[in-house]
């Protein structure tokens, strides 16, 4: 699937009533400190999302989404 800009992919999730703040919760959530800081990297600085990015299962998972799911609004959002 074709990446996404920032905005693109930050619009889907508040199409999904998910917050970027929400998102931002998630992350904190995350043990490890290495870990929780290169997915803030991912998620506050990107220069584009990539579908194939664990961190956006990772952000699926928190909220209840599938694999399927977070496809569905992706190729939505190219449409």
């Amino acid at each position: 699937m074709a990446p996404l800009t920032p905005r693109m992919f930050r619009d889907i999730l508040i199409d999904a009533n998910i917050m970027p703040d929400d998102v931002t919760a998630a992350i904190n959530q995350i043990a490890d400190v290495k870990t929780r800081a290169k997915a803030f990297n991912a998620w506050e600085y990107p220069t584009q999302f990539i579908r194939t990015d664990p961190l956006i299962d990772q952000i699926g998972e928190f909220f209840n989404l599938t694999p399927e799911d977070i496809d569905n609004m992706w190729i939505g959002v190219l449409a």
